[in-house]
């Protein structure tokens, strides 16, 4: 079951640059039940590229002057 769903898109940075590109989110989600053994999957994906080179949320952190991505529940 969907809990929230967003796009986002960038550009490549000027000269090439790996560096992080700054994005932070908050999403409203509805309240469900769960059990124990229930699993939470975060799911991406790419669309619309012709580059080798697409977003990937790998948690470069401070190597790539970012930080560590990160979900945050109630």
């Amino acid at each position: 079951m969907p809990l929230a769903t967003w796009m986002q898109h960038w550009e490549p940075l000027p000269g090439g640059s790996f560096d992080a590109q700054p994005y932070e989110l908050d999403v409203t989600a509805p309240a469900i039940d769960f059990e124990p053994g229930d699993e939470l999957v975060f799911r991406y994906s790419g669309a619309n590229t012709s580059s080798a080179m697409a977003f990937i949320p790998n948690g470069d952190g401070a190597l790539a002057n970012g930080r560590i991505p990160n979900i945050t529940l109630p």
